[in-house]
């Protein structure tokens, strides 16, 4: 499997595990919500430290656009680990969601082709993303 391919996994898993807390009735399954986060948080991490210093230097406006997004990204994922109120909850990975959908397209839509020949398997020889790492634009 190429890297391109592991990433954009990645978006459909987490998207499908978001519209799954999105559209439950009664407390959200903590489990998956902590999935979640960490799920997002070593995503954008993979991307901010190996791939996007990969990229060519003609892309560095649309890094500059994404790396934006995953600050929004990661200010909505801090507070939804901090609020315990469901429907403010649900309301935040509502929000998320529809900021995922465009941001997944807009790097698959062509920053991912950069990757299509690395395997995937580099990607486990990346250490594991500190606990209190943060991304670039927080």
């Amino acid at each position: 499997m190429d890297v391109r391919y592991h990433m954009m996994y990645d978006h459909q898993k987490t998207d499908d595990l978001i519209s799954s807390i999105v559209s439950s009735v009664g407390k959200p399954d903590m489990d998956i919500i902590s999935n979640i986060v960490t799920m997002l948080k070593n995503h954008i991490y993979l991307e901010e430290t190996l791939l996007f210093p990969m990229l060519p230097k003609e892309l560095e406006d649309e890094v500059e656009y994404l790396e934006k997004e995953h600050g929004e990204i990661f200010r909505i994922l801090v507070k939804i680990e901090k609020d315990d109120n469901d429907q403010r909850i649900r309301g935040l990975f509502s929000d998320l969601l529809g900021l995922l959908i465009e941001h997944n397209s807009y790097e698959e839509s062509f920053i991912y082709d950069s990757y299509e020949s690395l395997e995937s398997g580099m990607l486990e020889k990346v250490p594991a993303r500190p606990r209190d790492w943060k991304c670039r634009m927080q």
